[in-house]
């Protein structure tokens, strides 16, 4: 990936913004980048160490997009900028409510039957305001992310003690999700 950059900031033939361009790069590989790993500690990981493969992947969770109802199938052509932030936008909430639900159903969370259920049941109704309102804003996804949160803390004792931290890894995705959907 890296190798790719450095290529296609070569072709450029302005040398003002080949400079900037490269600069910016270099910055962005020096940053830390955001961990949500099993550890729940903030590691010291860059953007460099990820491109060069200096990490280790200890869960794999496969996300597939659903149809979206509100899209017309010659929309496949459709590479305004619009467009395309919109579907970057989609993809990451997509992958963080399966991330969620992949927590919902892990192993020790399912030994609680009851609390897998009302857990999962919240984690439809988020999903499927999301779907209504198209991906946006709207009072109603960011109380059924409220409600998800709230469930949560209530029930904290009784999920840390079936798999400790997990209200953490809950707070902290729904929180993502909230900053995503711009809700306060």
């Amino acid at each position: 990936m890296r190798d790719l950059a450095v290529e296609a900031i070569s072709k450029i033939v302005n040398e003002s913004i080949k400079s900037k361009l490269q600069d910016k790069f270099d910055d962005i590989l020096t940053r830390s980048a955001t961990n949500k790993g099993q550890n729940h500690k903030d590691s010291d990981i860059r953007y460099k160490d990820l491109l060069k493969g200096n990490f280790e992947l200890s869960k794999v969770v496969r996300i597939e997009r659903t149809n979206d109802t509100n899209n017309i199938w010659l929309k496949i052509a459709d590479f305004t900028t619009d467009t395309v932030k919109n579907l970057i936008k989609e993809g990451e909430i997509d992958a963080w409510l399966s991330l969620i639900r992949d927590d919902i159903d892990s192993k020790e969370l399912s030994s609680d039957v009851e609390l897998k259920n009302v857990l999962t049941d919240l984690s439809i109704q988020i999903s499927k305001s999301i779907k209504i309102y198209n991906y946006q804003n709207s009072k109603n996804v960011c109380d059924n992310l409220t409600a998800f949160i709230n469930k949560v803390n209530e029930k904290k004792q009784i999920i840390d003690n079936l798999n400790p931290h997990q209200t953490e890894n809950f707070s902290k995705s729904i929180e993502i999700l909230k900053s995503i959907l711009l809700c306060r």
